[in-house]
């Protein structure tokens, strides 16, 4: 039977995160997963265990050469890295057994396809297919939060969500309301992906393109957007140019470390102010406005 070659990068601080997978990826890694741990008590809402490094599964058609190990243990010490090769499996099957129903923000929860409902809540069913997105990690959380307290507080009847990947956040504020939502993608299998789930949860009003932020010559009362730190850097211009003035502003994917940095260069020779930080283990998120 084939094999591939699985190997553990155990206790990563998220400051090596990066430079780890540029390494493994230079070596001809076919893909790297994060092991996120629930909390076993909390089975019928799962919770996720704060953790501050990350377990990665690294996955090799064959076992990397000694260069590559040579370079992973000038970061990592030996107790750090595990590897063996294992049987091919059905990986998707075995991916589908342990993605399940939790709850996002407030009564909605994401529930895969392939899964019923639990007994009263507010379902966003996906199938990630092979698009980023599944929910569970902290910067969609975050984003969820600001988007669930924002569409709760003020009229919104235009949200752009940059980055929508599997159309999540997208199809959350559509059903909280926003009368027309644009998620935009840079890759065409996501805007296939994220298609498939607005069919799937019969949503109108929330188009997803394939499309360059600096296209865009629409102006919204939300922008959303949940991307690494650095790229929002580089969104900058194009993501204050979308806004409307009294709009909101919602950015997710800073890493606590860079967070005073970054929130210095951004606001920069803006008229934006911060209306709300919030965080979750290592993760920044902020709501930003003109008051």
């Amino acid at each position: 039977m084939d094999t591939y070659y699985r190997l553990q990068l155990l206790q990563i601080p998220p400051a090596l995160e990066e430079r780890l997978n540029d390494i493994c990826f230079g070596f001809k890694a076919l893909g790297i997963s994060e092991n996120i741990p629930l909390d076993p008590k909390t089975l019928d809402e799962p919770i996720f265990q704060k953790a501050t490094t990350k377990s990665l599964d690294v996955f090799f058609e064959k076992q990397p050469e000694p260069d590559f190990f040579n370079e992973i243990l000038k970061i990592l010490s030996p107790h750090q890295v595990r590897g063996g090769s294992e049987e091919n499996k059905d990986w998707l099957s075995e991916w589908k057994k342990g993605y399940h129903a939790f709850k996002l923000i407030g009564e909605y929860w994401i529930v895969p396809s392939w899964e019923m409902a639990p007994v009263g809540v507010k379902p966003i069913y996906i199938d990630p297919g092979m698009a980023f997105g599944t929910g569970t990690h902290q910067t969609t959380q975050l984003c969820a939060e600001l988007i669930y307290q924002t569409l709760h507080t003020r009229d919104a009847r235009s949200l752009i969500d940059v980055g929508t990947g599997t159309a999540i956040l997208s199809m959350l504020a559509r059903n909280l309301g926003v009368k027309s939502v644009l998620g935009t993608e840079i890759d065409a299998e996501s805007v296939v992906t994220a298609n498939e789930n607005l069919k799937i949860n019969k949503i109108d009003g929330v188009i997803v393109r394939e499309i360059n932020l600096n296209k865009i010559d629409e102006y919204f009362d939300v922008v959303v957007a949940n991307i690494i730190d650095g790229v929002l850097l580089d969104l900058k211009s194009d993501l204050l140019r979308i806004l409307n003035s009294k709009g909101r502003m919602i950015l997710s994917g800073i890493l606590e470390e860079r967070d005073t940095q970054f929130i210095a260069e951004f606001l920069k020779d803006t008229n934006l102010k911060v209306i709300q930080r919030i965080h979750q283990d290592e993760w920044v998120a902020y709501l930003l406005g003109v008051e």
